[in-house]
């Protein structure tokens, strides 16, 4: 068991095979192609002759793979969002109907793509946030959409870590680790690396705390990047 960020629950590593199934049977022939013998198994695997390598390859192109699953999932979605939803906001989230996670997505696409992976995986996580601030924010700020609250819509596969406690007469998530990544930008200004780091929410005494963890420079040990209340 590992004590680290990267630490996966039990569960979670149990439904992940599951999880990657369903996605690949709904991206279709070519994921499943892909794969390789993870589902067109090798006729015989024990030679490893370049002939029957190419044979296999052969199997691969000629094997046809029926899209009833994804045709399935998409006709789900389209009877659910037969009649366009009814959305009711205030005039300062108007913006939601447009871009609701800054970055061009509308609230009826992220609801269409939520609704997709609750039906594939059985679950979907939507975080709200607020960008961090050095200083107080004013009306015209949040108007111009400089500082404004965001929802980001956030695959199953990527939360590998929760944990709920009891407050009172209710339990509440007091954990949530997200695994995500960021961008690395070459000294010439025009390359990207893109190396992975953890978000972490936490509900410590009724205080909420957000942490990002990151592997600095080419150490194989994870440690606290940023930390904000």
């Amino acid at each position: 068991m590992s004590n680290t960020v990267e630490y996966s629950r039990d569960d979670y590593t149990h439904a992940l095979k599951d999880w990657r199934l369903v996605a690949d049977a709904c991206d279709g022939e070519r994921a499943i192609k892909k794969a390789g013998d993870k589902y067109l198994p090798i006729p015989n695997p024990t030679d490893e002759s370049a002939e029957n390598k190419k044979r296999y390859e052969q199997y691969k192109t000629r094997a046809v793979f029926l899209e009833a699953t994804n045709n399935t999932l998409e006709g789900l979605i389209g009877s659910a969002f037969r009649k366009n939803p009814v959305l009711t906001i205030p005039a300062g989230l108007k913006y939601a109907t447009s871009d609701v996670d800054g970055m061009g997505l509308s609230i009826n696409q992220q609801a269409q793509d939520t609704l997709g992976s609750v039906l594939k995986k059985g679950r979907r996580f939507l975080f709200v946030d607020y960008p961090k601030t050095e200083k107080q924010t004013s009306k015209a700020d949040q108007s111009k959409g400089l500082v404004r609250p965001s929802i980001i819509s956030i695959e199953a596969e990527k939360v590998r870590n929760w944990r709920v406690e009891k407050f009172g007469g209710a339990y509440r998530l007091s954990l949530v680790v997200i695994e995500e990544s960021h961008e690395v930008v070459a000294e010439d200004g025009f390359g990207v690396k893109i190396e992975p780091q953890y978000r972490v929410l936490k509900l410590i005494g009724g205080q909420y705390i957000i942490e990002v963890w990151r592997k600095a420079g080419n150490s194989k040990v994870w440690s606290l990047y940023d930390k904000h209340f």
